[in-house]
């Protein structure tokens, strides 16, 4: 027999523009010629965008196929579909496949006759315009088994934000307690503006801190992402509904490893029935992660963990210099959300009825109530604007608030920042289930975040229990103050490539 399975973040929402819609992401009609290694589906989501004014980008959705032989033992983990090199193999209408940046390629562009990577497609609209596409898309996957032979074959489809290339500024003047970017290590100095020139060569840092002498990271690598190069980044933080997807296509022994249990504490209802991991809330954003969980999600998603500067890229853009205590949405006014619109069930559409942001850790009135996120990109509507949605520059949801990012972060000596633009292979190691992909990503062991002499992990934005001053776009404190990394209620995170 041959089961098909799609997955989808179904509950989508985005900023476009002056406005922020549903997305409707949708992925059906799966169907495999194992003959022709010919994996073929129809793919479609609303409020599609791509835009030549500002912010000058555009969304995509990032597909990959896994499949597994039916007959497999239950420790046997999917495998993840190799696509043809060659374009042409390829057929989708209304859309265009794009390439990723490498650091080689630093400007994503419309692939040519020969595909850059074979681990998935990134499927943009194919022309200017907005709103709703969609394609019948026919996929070759070269190491699909052959006739003969029964097995699942799941498509999964992540709805990603394009940041182009260009310079932007870090750090804001927020002073020393903040531990934010200066340009020179003055600690009055203004913010430090990144160029090309950090990308093409080694680049000293300097963060203030509070005993008022700045710490200079010198020579960081040319190779380490600093976000002046263009990137894809998840629109919304990893939900509960891909986290269970995540674990169900692992192998038993791994996915065991990267259960964060603590179901029904802090609006977790991620859970394990028999050998199936599911949730009652899909679209909530997965909380109790730790670097070790994130960075197997995205190792098998072939995607990479951002670093802090590619964060602060995604909320601020690069629209002049930044803004002393910002938000993700550009302004210094925040309004917490907790009360949703009426006492029914939360089922993927309901909406709170103030603010634009999950914190300070009240208790949400109606709903499920209790202490904890809320679902991802919620508060994007119909008639919201970016300040009013949450949205960052570029249309990025929930990079304030809700759930902690998880960020590849700069140490000194620069010479240790060895963390390169080496994505996921779509495998994790089949015992601990952690990453197994070189290019310098941190340990899955680290778990406090400043431990690491190389390749600092730590957290940005953060989360629905934090006071607003570790809310702000520079804001390091997470980083600088050992911030645990370990499964907490707040933790969570998302992925770039």
């Amino acid at each position: 027999m041959k089961n098909f399975k799609a997955f989808v973040l179904l509950f989508s929402m985005l900023f476009l523009s002056a406005s922020t819609n549903a997305n409707n992401l949708q992925i059906t009609g799966i169907s495999v010629n194992q003959a022709t290694q010919m994996v073929s589906f129809t793919i479609s989501w609303d409020n599609s965008w791509r835009v030549s004014s500002t912010p000058n980008n555009w969304d995509a959705v990032w597909v990959f196929v896994k499949f597994k032989d039916c007959g497999a033992a239950s420790n046997t983990p999917f495998t993840h579909g190799t696509l043809s090199s060659v374009t042409s193999d390829h057929s989708y209408t209304n859309l265009e496949a794009m390439t990723s940046v490498n650091g080689v390629v630093t400007q994503s562009a419309a692939q040519g006759a020969t595909m850059d990577f074979t681990d998935g497609i990134m499927l943009r609209r194919n022309s200017i315009g907005q709103g709703t596409v969609s394609s019948t898309v026919s996929l070759k996957v070269t190491n699909l088994p052959g006739t003969g032979s029964s097995i699942s074959t799941s498509v999964f489809g992540l709805e990603m934000v394009y940041v182009p290339q260009g310079d932007f500024y870090v750090g804001d003047q927020s002073g020393a307690n903040y531990y934010t970017f200066l340009a020179t290590a003055v600690p009055t100095d203004p913010p430090m503006q990144i160029t090309s020139a950090a990308e093409s060569g080694a680049q000293n840092f300097y963060v203030n801190a509070p005993a008022g002498i700045p710490t200079t990271i010198t020579s960081t690598s040319a190779a380490f992402p600093k976000g002046q190069y263009g990137f894809y980044m998840m629109k919304y933080e990893i939900t509960q509904g891909l986290y269970a997807e995540f674990l169900n296509t692992l192998g038993s022994v791994a996915a065991t490893a990267r259960y964060p249990g603590n179901f029904g504490s802090n609006r977790n209802q991620l859970t394990l029935t028999g050998t199936i991991y599911s949730s009652t809330r899909p679209d909530r954003a997965q909380n109790w992660l730790s670097w070790a969980d994130v960075s197997a999600l995205l190792d098998w998603a072939c995607l990479r963990p951002m670093t802090e500067l590619e964060y602060e890229k995604s909320c601020r853009g690069n629209s002049g210099t930044s803004l002393t205590l910002e938000y993700a949405w550009g302004s210094t006014t925040i309004s917490s959300g907790t009360t949703f619109a009426g006492a029914g069930v939360e089922n993927g559409t309901e909406v709170l009825t103030t603010g634009n942001a999950i914190y300070t850790g009240v208790a949400f009135a109606n709903g499920d109530g209790n202490t904890g996120p809320a679902r991802a990109g919620i508060f994007a509507t119909s008639s919201s604007t970016r300040q009013t949605a949450g949205a960052s520059f570029y249309g990025i949801m929930d990079l304030t608030g809700n759930v902690r990012e998880v960020v590849v972060a700069m140490v000194t000596p620069g010479a240790n920042n060895t963390y390169t633009r080496t994505w996921g292979d779509g495998l994790v190691d089949p015992v601990t289930g952690n990453h197994n992909v070189g290019g310098g990503w941190p340990s899955g062991a680290v778990v406090v975040a400043n431990a690491a002499t190389t390749n600092l992990v730590g957290h940005k934005g953060g989360a629905w229990n934090n006071g607003i001053a570790q809310l702000t776009v520079s804001e390091r404190l997470y980083i600088y103050s050992t911030p645990v990394i370990s499964r907490q209620n707040y933790n969570g995170g998302r992925g770039v490539r």
